[in-house]
């Protein structure tokens, strides 16, 4: 697959935005200088040129009120970021495919060729020149498109990428998306001050956070092939697994931590680790409802804090599927009020955010797991339908796991796995056997 022709423009909000210079929360600046990448697409003919104008026309609107994502960063002396929202805009790429969408069915599975649908990254230029926000329609020979959206991660988490992209859609098909004077008729809230999650005065950590570290684990200096693959899971397999973990306990466990269980024991037999190998495991949690108060559902940022466990590789697959679930449930439970504060306290306390990484990174051993599957990815209609397939533009990667929604429903989970390449059809049949 090759693109044909590509075309790069910048969009700017409606109207000025208020201005000014956004200082990131602690939990902000820890996250990777990556991308948070979606991949939507759309299987219903839309007009080339009038989908292109009503994309660019609604994300025109939607970063009137989103603004800081056509902001900038700078940096500061200790190496924090911050926002100055000067409104030079989203970059904006319309590129042309010599193929159709057969080229990814039945299941549109992880390919290689899915970055290309992406918006391109410089990844020599400078933190403080890059756009925050990139967005890519492309054009299949058959008239189908995909959406690819890049939003940086330090601006948002998961939770608000999700809700950007809703009132960006909502924006986009509503009839009056705007008067004759630049004013949305759509209501669509957010909620920007970030110093609802400000570590105190002086930061006084009240607990452990072995969550974190800061310091890099030593890297490989050559990198095994390494392969994703989508393993689907129905609402009933994962009410099965739910009944295996508490057959012989009394704890009741979510669907979300009997399948993070089920899948991290999987991982470790597809590595065939040393059983007294340590394994550390880290999970996403949103701190939104966990805070008291709770923060706003619309605040805009990051609030993911990290559930974290370890326990030795040995154990975790000698021992049953409960009690995995009950490591993961209470790494989850820990994740309280007093934990995220002493959490925010912790970063503050470090002479850098920089140096901040989470603990469970090491390559080939540790294992970390996002969970966007509640997330409306599938209702982003922009004015030509819901999309088919949600997917994300990466392929050769190992120690991640995302869940995702699935084409298939409510209740079905896609799972994005990122292995070692000779150890894939190990996992693969771990899950097919269990």
């Amino acid at each position: 697959m090759q693109v044909k022709r590509n075309i790069h423009s910048v969009v700017h909000p409606a109207s000025p935005s208020p201005g000014g210079v956004i200082e990131l929360s602690g939990n902000d600046q820890i996250m990777p200088r990556l991308y948070t990448s979606f991949l939507f697409f759309y299987g219903g003919q839309a007009p080339v040129q009038e989908a292109l104008q009503l994309l660019k026309g609604s994300l025109s609107q939607a970063l009137r009120l989103f603004y800081p994502l056509a902001g900038r960063y700078r940096e500061k002396i200790n190496g924090e970021l911050e926002i100055v929202c000067n409104d030079e805009g989203a970059s904006f790429f319309e590129a042309w495919v010599d193929c159709g969408f057969d080229r990814f069915l039945p299941g549109f599975e992880c390919r290689p060729e899915f970055d290309i649908l992406a918006p391109p990254l410089d990844a020599s230029a400078d933190i403080s020149s890059i756009p925050l926000l990139l967005v890519q329609i492309t054009h299949f020979q058959c008239g189908h498109i995909c959406l690819g959206v890049r939003l940086h991660h330090h601006v948002c988490d998961g939770f608000s990428a999700s809700h950007f992209l809703s009132s960006w859609a909502l924006v986009s098909r509503s009839i009056e998306m705007a008067s004759d004077d630049g004013d949305s008729k759509v209501d669509v809230k957010i909620h920007l001050d970030r110093t609802l999650l400000r570590a105190n005065n002086p930061p006084s950590p009240t607990d452990e956070h072995p969550e974190y570290q800061t310091h890099m684990p030593d890297l490989p200096t050559s990198w095994p092939q390494c392969v994703s693959k989508i393993f689907s899971f129905t609402p009933s397999s994962i009410d099965e697994l739910r009944r295996q973990a508490c057959s012989d306990v009394s704890l009741n466990h979510s669907r979300f931590e009997v399948l993070a269980a089920h899948l991290w024991r999987g991982v470790i037999r597809a590595r065939d680790l040393d059983p007294e190998q340590e394994i550390r495991f880290g999970t996403a949690v949103d701190g939104r409802k966990r805070l008291d108060p709770p923060l706003p559902e619309d605040y805009f940022g990051n609030v993911n804090f990290y559930g974290y466990t370890s326990w030795k590789a040995g154990e975790l697959v000698e021992n049953s599927l409960s009690f995995a679930a009950d490591l993961v449930k209470a790494a989850i439970a820990k994740v309280d009020n007093a934990h995220i504060r002493s959490a925010l306290d912790w970063i503050a306390k470090q002479d850098t955010p920089k140096s901040v990484v989470a603990a469970f990174c090491t390559p080939f051993i540790d294992l970390a797991m996002t969970s966007w599957w509640r997330f409306p990815l599938y209702d982003l209609d922009f004015g030509w339908g819901n999309p088919s397939h949600v997917r994300i533009p990466t392929f050769a990667f190992d120690g991640l796991i995302i869940l995702l929604p699935s084409p298939a429903g409510s209740g079905h989970v896609d799972a994005l796995i990122g292995l070692q390449a000779k150890q894939m059809p190990k996992f693969e049949e771990y899950i097919s056997n269990s």
